[in-house]
C-alpha cells in the first residue's frame, strides 16, 4: 500500500484476481468508499518491514513456516 495511490489501489481491488487465501472476490465486491477506509487504515499503520516471500509453484517446497490448507474434494 505504501506505494501506490488510492485510486489504484481501488482499481486493483475491483479487478485483480488473487490467489488463495486473499478473499479477492470481497475486495471486488466492496464500494469504492469502503475500499478507501482500508488504503487509508493501511497506510496509517505505516510500513511493513517484512518482505512478502515469493511465490512457490505446485510441487515446491517453500521456506521456514507455512499454512498447509487441504486440497478441495474432487
Amino acid at each position: 500500500m505504501q506505494g501506490i495511490s488510492e485510486e489504484e489501489w481501488v482499481m486493483i481491488a475491483h479487478s485483480k484476481q488473487m490467489r488463495p487465501p486473499m478473499p479477492w472476490f470481497a475486495l471486488r465486491d466492496m464500494s469504492r468508499e469502503d475500499l478507501k477506509s482500508i488504503y487509508r487504515f493501511i497506510r496509517y499503520l505505516g510500513p511493513d518491514l517484512n518482505a512478502v516471500p515469493d511465490f512457490v509453484p505446485q510441487g515446491q517446497m517453500p521456506k521456514g513456516p507455512f499454512v498447509q490448507f487441504p486440497s478441495a474434494p474432487d
